[in-house]
Protein backbone atom coordinates (compact mmCIF):
# COMPACT_ATOMS: atom_id res chain seq x y z
CA UNK A 1 0.00 0.00 0.00
CA UNK A 2 2.87 2.23 0.66
CA UNK A 3 4.44 1.71 -3.11
CA UNK A 4 0.61 1.99 -4.37
CA UNK A 5 0.35 5.22 -2.81
CA UNK A 6 3.96 6.69 -4.27
CA UNK A 7 2.71 5.45 -7.34
CA UNK A 8 -0.30 7.28 -7.11
CA UNK A 9 1.60 10.14 -6.01
CA UNK A 10 3.61 10.15 -8.88
CA UNK A 11 1.10 9.37 -11.02
CA UNK A 12 -0.58 12.86 -10.32
CA UNK A 13 2.34 14.48 -10.45
CA UNK A 14 3.66 12.89 -13.83
CA UNK A 15 7.07 12.18 -11.94
CA UNK A 16 8.52 10.36 -9.60
CA UNK A 17 6.82 11.33 -6.01
CA UNK A 18 9.76 10.30 -4.13
CA UNK A 19 12.11 12.51 -6.07
CA UNK A 20 10.25 14.98 -6.35
CA UNK A 21 9.58 15.45 -2.43
CA UNK A 22 13.07 15.53 -2.18
CA UNK A 23 14.10 17.90 -4.56
CA UNK A 24 11.16 20.60 -3.23
CA UNK A 25 8.65 21.44 -0.51
CA UNK A 26 5.33 20.31 -1.74
CA UNK A 27 3.21 22.52 0.41
CA UNK A 28 2.25 25.25 -1.24
CA UNK A 29 1.63 23.16 -4.16
CA UNK A 30 -0.39 20.77 -2.41
CA UNK A 31 -2.35 24.22 -1.28
CA UNK A 32 -2.66 25.28 -4.38
CA UNK A 33 -3.96 21.88 -5.30
CA UNK A 34 -6.57 21.66 -2.91
CA UNK A 35 -8.15 25.05 -3.66
CA UNK A 36 -8.39 24.04 -7.34
CA UNK A 37 -10.12 20.65 -6.58
CA UNK A 38 -11.90 22.52 -3.80
CA UNK A 39 -13.40 24.79 -6.68
CA UNK A 40 -11.58 28.15 -4.66
CA UNK A 41 -8.99 28.95 -7.45
CA UNK A 42 -9.49 31.88 -9.03
CA UNK A 43 -10.92 30.02 -12.03
CA UNK A 44 -13.15 27.70 -10.17
CA UNK A 45 -12.14 24.05 -10.77
CA UNK A 46 -9.06 25.17 -12.42
CA UNK A 47 -5.37 26.61 -12.25
CA UNK A 48 -5.83 30.27 -13.44
CA UNK A 49 -3.27 31.78 -15.10
CA UNK A 50 -2.35 34.38 -12.22
CA UNK A 51 -1.92 31.66 -10.20
CA UNK A 52 -0.06 29.10 -13.12
CA UNK A 53 2.49 32.38 -13.16
CA UNK A 54 2.67 33.15 -9.36
CA UNK A 55 3.68 29.58 -8.59
CA UNK A 56 6.18 29.46 -11.55
CA UNK A 57 7.66 32.79 -9.54
CA UNK A 58 7.76 31.14 -6.41
CA UNK A 59 10.22 28.14 -8.27
CA UNK A 60 12.05 31.03 -10.55
CA UNK A 61 15.28 30.30 -8.42
CA UNK A 62 16.05 26.70 -10.02
CA UNK A 63 14.42 26.38 -13.67
CA UNK A 64 14.63 22.71 -13.23
CA UNK A 65 12.63 22.84 -10.22
CA UNK A 66 9.69 25.56 -12.10
CA UNK A 67 9.71 23.31 -15.05
CA UNK A 68 8.69 20.48 -13.37
CA UNK A 69 5.83 22.23 -10.62
CA UNK A 70 4.91 23.54 -14.52
CA UNK A 71 4.20 20.83 -15.24
CA UNK A 72 2.35 19.17 -12.94
CA UNK A 73 -0.10 22.31 -13.32
CA UNK A 74 -0.74 22.13 -16.38
CA UNK A 75 -1.23 17.95 -15.78
CA UNK A 76 -3.79 19.43 -13.00
CA UNK A 77 -5.49 21.47 -15.66
CA UNK A 78 -5.31 18.91 -18.69
CA UNK A 79 -7.27 15.93 -16.37
CA UNK A 80 -9.31 18.03 -15.20
CA UNK A 81 -10.28 19.38 -18.21
CA UNK A 82 -10.65 15.93 -19.74
CA UNK A 83 -12.25 14.34 -17.30
CA UNK A 84 -15.11 16.92 -17.40
CA UNK A 85 -15.17 16.11 -21.20
CA UNK A 86 -15.17 12.22 -20.30
CA UNK A 87 -11.76 11.44 -21.88
CA UNK A 88 -9.94 9.42 -19.00
CA UNK A 89 -7.37 8.28 -20.68
CA UNK A 90 -4.33 10.37 -22.03
CA UNK A 91 -3.97 10.24 -25.60
CA UNK A 92 -0.48 10.29 -27.30
CA UNK A 93 1.48 13.19 -25.42
CA UNK A 94 -1.13 14.27 -23.44
CA UNK A 95 -0.13 15.31 -19.68
CA UNK A 96 -3.00 14.37 -17.75
CA UNK A 97 -3.70 11.40 -15.10
CA UNK A 98 -4.87 7.94 -16.18
CA UNK A 99 -8.22 7.26 -14.30
CA UNK A 100 -7.47 3.81 -14.85
CA UNK A 101 -4.09 3.77 -13.50
CA UNK A 102 -5.31 5.55 -10.65
CA UNK A 103 -8.34 3.65 -10.01
CA UNK A 104 -6.43 0.71 -9.57
CA UNK A 105 -4.12 2.37 -7.36
CA UNK A 106 -6.87 3.70 -5.22
CA UNK A 107 -9.36 -0.15 -5.10
CA UNK A 108 -5.55 -1.51 -3.97
CA UNK A 109 -4.94 1.02 -1.30
CA UNK A 110 -8.38 0.32 0.30
CA UNK A 111 -8.13 -2.91 0.24
CA UNK A 112 -4.98 -2.99 1.87
CA UNK A 113 -6.52 -0.73 4.35
CA UNK A 114 -9.50 -3.32 4.92
CA UNK A 115 -7.43 -6.01 5.28
CA UNK A 116 -5.22 -3.80 7.74
CA UNK A 117 -8.42 -2.90 10.04
CA UNK A 118 -9.86 -6.36 9.71
CA UNK A 119 -6.16 -7.13 11.71
CA UNK A 120 -6.96 -4.72 14.22
CA UNK A 121 -3.95 -2.09 12.62
CA UNK A 122 -5.15 1.37 13.51
CA UNK A 123 -3.52 2.55 9.51
CA UNK A 124 -1.74 1.18 6.74
CA UNK A 125 1.51 2.72 8.16
CA UNK A 126 0.56 1.15 11.78
CA UNK A 127 0.37 -2.48 9.39
CA UNK A 128 3.27 -1.82 7.71
CA UNK A 129 5.75 -0.72 10.50
CA UNK A 130 4.55 -3.83 13.10
CA UNK A 131 4.76 -6.11 10.67
CA UNK A 132 8.45 -4.98 9.01
CA UNK A 133 9.58 -5.14 12.90
CA UNK A 134 8.02 -8.90 13.29
CA UNK A 135 9.54 -9.87 9.82
CA UNK A 136 13.06 -8.47 11.08
CA UNK A 137 12.92 -10.24 14.59
CA UNK A 138 12.22 -13.33 12.47
CA UNK A 139 15.26 -12.78 10.61
CA UNK A 140 17.08 -12.47 13.68
CA UNK A 141 15.98 -15.87 15.23
CA UNK A 142 16.66 -17.39 11.50
CA UNK A 143 19.87 -16.28 11.29
CA UNK A 144 20.37 -17.59 14.87
CA UNK A 145 18.71 -20.81 14.45
CA UNK A 146 20.85 -21.98 11.18
CA UNK A 147 18.85 -20.31 8.41
CA UNK A 148 21.44 -18.97 5.59
CA UNK A 149 19.31 -17.27 3.50
CA UNK A 150 15.70 -15.80 3.20
CA UNK A 151 14.17 -14.95 0.16
CA UNK A 152 11.25 -12.13 -0.99
CA UNK A 153 9.18 -12.13 -3.53
CA UNK A 154 7.00 -9.05 -4.14
CA UNK A 155 4.51 -8.87 -7.28
CA UNK A 156 4.11 -4.83 -8.06
CA UNK A 157 0.88 -5.15 -9.32
CA UNK A 158 -2.69 -6.36 -8.04
CA UNK A 159 -3.46 -9.66 -10.95
CA UNK A 160 -6.73 -10.48 -9.70
CA UNK A 161 -8.03 -6.35 -10.86
CA UNK A 162 -5.25 -5.92 -14.20
CA UNK A 163 -5.52 -9.74 -15.67
CA UNK A 164 -2.28 -7.65 -17.28
CA UNK A 165 1.32 -9.24 -17.51
CA UNK A 166 2.91 -7.88 -14.51
CA UNK A 167 6.86 -7.70 -12.51
CA UNK A 168 7.71 -9.16 -10.12
CA UNK A 169 10.80 -9.27 -8.37
CA UNK A 170 12.95 -11.88 -6.53
CA UNK A 171 15.51 -11.11 -3.82
CA UNK A 172 17.55 -13.64 -2.20
CA UNK A 173 19.93 -12.12 0.95
CA UNK A 174 22.64 -14.47 2.25
CA UNK A 175 23.05 -13.82 5.67
CA UNK A 176 25.45 -16.68 5.49
CA UNK A 177 29.47 -16.31 5.20
CA UNK A 178 29.43 -19.14 2.76
CA UNK A 179 29.08 -18.60 -1.00
CA UNK A 180 25.19 -19.74 -2.27
CA UNK A 181 26.08 -22.47 -5.17
CA UNK A 182 23.34 -23.93 -7.41
CA UNK A 183 20.30 -22.49 -6.72
CA UNK A 184 17.51 -22.83 -8.71
CA UNK A 185 14.10 -21.44 -8.47
CA UNK A 186 10.65 -22.32 -9.74
CA UNK A 187 7.62 -20.11 -9.55
CA UNK A 188 4.22 -21.31 -9.21
CA UNK A 189 1.33 -19.06 -9.80
CA UNK A 190 -2.66 -20.55 -9.67
CA UNK A 191 -6.02 -19.59 -9.08
CA UNK A 192 -8.32 -20.21 -6.60
CA UNK A 193 -8.48 -23.14 -7.65
CA UNK A 194 -4.74 -24.28 -8.15
CA UNK A 195 -5.09 -23.87 -11.94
Amino acid sequence: AILDTYDLMSEIYGTDYLTLNKTLDLRNLQSLIRKVLGGSSDLGSLVSENEYLSMGDEYSSDRDIQKTVLSILDRLNNTLVNWNNEVFEPVGKVNMVSSRKANQLIDSIISIGKTADKNGYQSIPEMFFKTRKKLLEDDTDNMNNGVCAVVRIKIVQDLAITREAFTAKLEIENMDTFTMENISVEILITNDEQL
